[in-house]
């Protein structure tokens, strides 16, 4: 495909070549969902990597069914989980590496021209640290809009009802 031959949007970064990313971000104005996660474990039935399983799901499929409105990209797999570090599997990010590490990453996709980032939280502890994150991406870029969502918030009608 040229740069000049119509396209259909890529819902995913990770399936697009450069010059698609390039278009997704000066073109379409597309959200950003950033999938944020954690390595954790979730009691003895459950694989420690459930809460980026979780979240990345999320992403993805909102992404495939709005391309044109949404792009996911690819996770940050660790998060701050000190509390948990006494379980084998566990892995913890110190807050402050944290939070300047999910800044990098989002004002990354604010240099190529995105100004519309969403990140996705799946695990509770990581909550107030990508607040912050969304918080910092707002103050210290000029036209770019941020916000930070729990998975569990985007349902809670629905997962009241199941319980």
């Amino acid at each position: 495909m040229t740069p000049n031959e119509p396209h259909s949007p890529q819902p995913l970064l990770e399936t697009m070549s450069w010059p698609e990313a390039r278009r997704a971000a000066l073109d379409g104005g597309r959200v950003v969902l950033l999938p944020v996660g954690a390595i954790e474990q979730h009691g003895p039935h459950l694989p420690v990597d459930v809460d980026n399983r979780i979240v990345v799901w999320l992403c993805n499929e909102a992404a495939r069914r709005r391309p044109d409105l949404i792009m996911s990209v690819p996770p940050i797999h660790y998060g701050f989980n000190e509390h948990n570090m006494g379980f084998p599997g566990t892995i913890t990010v110190a807050i402050q590496h944290f939070i300047d590490y999910v800044f990098d990453v989002c004002h990354s996709f604010v240099r190529q021209g995105h100004t519309r980032i969403v990140l996705v939280n799946g695990h509770g502890s990581n909550a107030m640290p990508c607040a912050l994150v969304a918080r910092r991406i707002v103050n210290e870029t000029a036209d770019a809009l941020a916000a930070a969502i729990n998975h569990w918030s985007l349902a809670r009608d629905l997962a009241a009802q199941i319980r």
